[in-house]
């Protein structure tokens, strides 16, 4: 058995597609023309999400040493889990807001996962199973 079949690292970057479910009955969104909403994110064994969740790490250090606190608070606020979903999001299609189609962009991404608490929990839940970056995984 080959190792590098399991290059976990290089196929979090290569991203996959979430195709959201409709948070009600677990059924794919689909678009007006048919196409399922989808959204592109990297992995957690990407370097953007290894790098945001190191940046963060070293925050509450720093925060503890200015708190003189012995104790780190690991808990990550809306915002920051917002912050980090959003830097591992390069892509996505149909998404619609207020009538509106959404460009996209890390910011768009940042507030849509702000606003939407479900497509949050959905993308946080996809990211984390390193099955979903697996080109069996149906991308």
């Amino acid at each position: 058995m080959d190792l590098s079949n399991f290059n976990v690292e290089k196929m979090a970057e290569q991203g996959a597609w979430l195709e959201l479910e409709n948070p009600e009955s677990g059924e794919v969104l689909e678009s007006d023309d048919g196409e399922p909403i989808a959204i592109k994110v990297l992995g957690t064994d990407s370097k953007a999400w290894r790098n945001k969740n190191r940046q963060f790490q070293q925050r509450r250090i720093a925060k503890m040493a200015r708190s003189r606190s012995k104790q780190i608070d690991y808990t990550m606020s809306d915002e920051d889990a917002c912050e980090l979903l959003s830097e591992c999001t390069v892509d996505w299609r149909g998404i619609v807001d207020d009538g509106e189609e959404l460009e996209f962009s890390k910011e768009a991404a940042e507030s849509l996962y702000l606003k939407y608490i479900w497509i949050r929990e959905q993308v946080d839940s996809f990211i984390g199973d390193r099955a979903n970056f697996f080109p069996s995984a149906s991308n």
